[in-house]
């Protein structure tokens, strides 16, 4: 097998050369394009994690995985490992091929990354594009945050960028859910409109709850011996991550916790659409008695499964739910339109 270590001047056509043999091995295809789609090709997080570890272990770089979604294609990726640069994972990245329509953006639970979104966004089955919101820090190269507040600035500059006007659909699973409702807030008090803002059993920490649902709350977590407040969903990590981005990924869930324990919710002149995992959990059996208080409008709606299946093995019910939200949304933000013309 080629390696970079021999590639005269590591040209753009070296690199493609050394990674199509990886892509057909690692996807288990005897031809692939350079400018065919990972995902296309039946790739997955796995694969990726797959891939990576050969690069990394040739190239003599620790590069991410995630970087995939930002270069699904051979040509890309090799445009991307001849770059001299530190590669950082952007607060953004692209989780369909999609290009026309107004975007949705979901973010991710902590301790996880935009590879727990994989199999949601693959439901959803959408036109439009849909970016996953990584949170900063697990490239091992830039700093994590500690504070909703700074990941809200950080991951609406990103989103401003791909869209600079609204309405904006905005979607956050457990921890993300605390990020996407400032960001809403944040936007409407510029004079913006959300088209959906969905909640996916997403709650403040307990000590930033008021009294009665941290009693009960308490109270529920003694009858059913739960350790811990927040589960432990979707691990970006996997037995291909060198220990590096292992020691990245633990430095990004410890400001995410940090994050989560000092937040405090300010009010939100809007309205929220909340998803909550029905069956036993360790949150509180009625998300109202959080969140009411602190939004103009609730709504609530429920799918029968806990807080991590929520993402896996309900991922596609969870899709179809996002997607309905999404057209009523739209049919209503057109309805308005008229009526305001």
């Amino acid at each position: 097998m080629a390696t970079l270590s021999n590639m005269p001047g590591g040209s753009l056509s070296h690199t493609v050369e050394f990674l199509t043999p990886i892509w057909r091995r690692v996807l288990d295809r005897k031809m692939v394009r350079s400018d065919e789609n990972f995902f296309d090709l039946g790739g997955s997080p796995d694969a990726a994690r797959a891939v990576f570890a050969e690069i990394n272990g040739e190239f003599g770089r620790e590069l991410c995985p995630l970087l995939i979604y930002q270069a699904p294609t051979i040509l890309k990726l090799a445009a991307f490992l001849d770059l001299p640069e530190p590669l950082l994972v952007p607060p953004l990245l692209p989780l369909n091929n999609s290009v026309s329509g107004v975007p949705v953006f979901v973010g991710h639970g902590i301790g996880g990354s935009v590879d727990g979104l994989f199999r949601l966004a693959q439901g959803m089955k959408s036109s439009r594009p849909i970016y996953g919101m990584q949170a900063r820090g697990i490239d091992g190269k830039q700093v994590p945050h500690n504070r909703i507040e700074d990941m809200a600035r950080y991951h609406l500059d990103a989103i401003r960028r791909v869209q600079p006007r609204g309405p904006y659909f905005l979607v956050g699973y457990s921890l993300s859910g605390l990020i996407v409702i400032e960001i809403a807030r944040r936007l409407a008090e510029s004079g913006e409109r959300i088209g959906l803002l969905a909640m996916l059993d997403s709650y403040p920490h307990i000590g930033r709850m008021r009294l009665k649902p941290r009693v009960r709350l308490n109270w529920q977590r003694g009858k059913r011996r739960v350790l811990s407040l927040v589960a432990k969903p979707n691990r970006a990590a996997g037995p291909l991550m060198l220990p590096s981005m292992l020691a990245a990924l633990e430095r990004v869930k410890a400001g995410q916790e940090a994050a989560l324990r000092s937040y405090k919710p300010s009010f939100y002149d809007g309205k929220v659409t909340f998803i909550k995992a029905s069956k036993i959990s360790h949150f509180p059996d009625d998300p109202g008695s959080v969140w009411r208080h602190v939004v103009r409008e609730f709504e609530c709606h429920s799918l029968p499964c806990d807080h991590v299946s929520m993402l896996t093995t309900h991922a596609d019910a969870l899709a179809s739910m996002i997607e309905q939200l999404i057209q009523k949304a739209s049919a209503t933000g057109i309805a308005q339109v008229k009526t305001e013309r």
